[in-house]
């Protein structure tokens, strides 16, 4: 359940590069959708309102619920909006690119992100995460390829920040730093695993804790004499090298989620197992970190399926008294 709930809920789309370009193409997508199907249903409701107002007087179905799907409709269009503009502009850029060359079309999507944010977004690991050769010391990982840089990403003992070179960062680029090296890891015998455990979009405070105790740790580990008093993992320069070239690949997908909007949220879920009314138990998971994918295609689908549904009420109304 961890790794579904990880690959699917936390960090779905992120494990190589070609997943990472892919995972971006399709948050676009599901903004384009969501904000479509939005409209449409908000034109359906209003342009057939009278039938749909008259079927559900006929069928003993509350009137205000036409009126609640109208607002349903119209706060989706309003969320999504940002995500639909930033995805007809990748689709521009992507047509510039056919039409002219990539290098006109990096040089477009680089100035559409503007200069630097002054906050950065930063995340907690459960190690430390040290490079060979430069022991309780900070280092950084470029992120760039021929057509620019990105920033980079610091590693600061169980701190990942991005410092981004445009825009305001992303918090998808320690999500692919996470699989990557785990996989380097991996390939060299190592058992131990990196995992993110804080996240300074969501809770700042927490993250400040957790790192201010893993700084803590780390001093006083360094004052006895410790060999290693936080859990370690130290990176080879061959690795950090490796780390970096496969950042170069998805340089210009980072580029592209630039322009979406990035919804960090944490979720709970609850599944009643005896409902409501009687409503005696229930089961209720959270997760610290929701993914944009899978919260915005989630909700993508529940407006096309409301969406679909009213198109169906008005293709072919059912038959109810007095109609």
């Amino acid at each position: 359940m961890n790794d579904f709930a990880r690959g699917v809920v936390r960090e779905p789309g992120a494990e190589t590069a070609r997943q990472f370009v892919h995972r971006v193409r399709m948050l676009a997508a599901i903004y384009a959708v969501m904000f479509v199907a939005s409209i449409a249903g908000m034109v359906i409701l209003v342009q057939w309102g009278r039938l749909l107002v008259t079927l559900s007087q006929r069928s003993n179905v509350e009137t205000l619920a036409i009126l609640f799907f109208l607002i349903f409709f119209a706060y989706f269009a309003l969320i999504s909006g940002p995500g639909a503009l930033g995805a007809l502009r990748l689709a521009y850029y992507t047509a510039l690119e056919a039409a002219r060359s990539r290098a006109v079309a990096e040089a477009a999507r680089i100035r559409a992100l503007g200069a630097p944010g002054r906050s950065h977004k930063s995340v907690a690991l459960n190690v430390i995460v040290e490079k060979e050769g430069q022991p309780g010391e900070d280092f950084e990982l470029r992120i760039e390829d021929e057509f620019g840089s990105m920033g980079c990403v610091r590693v600061s003992g169980a701190r990942l920040t991005h410092v981004p070179a445009h825009g305001a960062g992303t918090t998808s680029v320690f999500i692919f730093f996470e699989h990557q090296a785990n996989r380097l890891l991996m390939e060299a015998g190592v058992s131990r695993r990196l995992n993110i455990v804080e996240w300074n979009t969501i809770n700042d405070e927490t993250l400040e804790e957790y790192t201010g105790l893993v700084d803590f740790a780390r001093r006083l580990g360094s004052h006895l004499g410790l060999a290693e008093s936080w859990p370690k993992v130290t990176l080879t320069r061959a690795q950090c090298d490796e780390i970096e070239r496969r950042f170069s690949e998805v340089c210009r997908a980072l580029r592209n989620e630039g322009l979406l909007p990035e919804w960090e949220y944490s979720a709970n879920h609850k599944l009643p197992l005896i409902p409501e009314p009687l409503g005696l138990l229930s089961l209720d998971r959270s997760e610290k970190r929701v993914d944009p994918l899978s919260s915005m295609g989630t909700a993508a689908a529940i407006v096309v399926g409301s969406a679909l549904i009213f198109a169906f009420l008005v293709l072919a109304p059912p038959w109810v008294p007095g109609t």
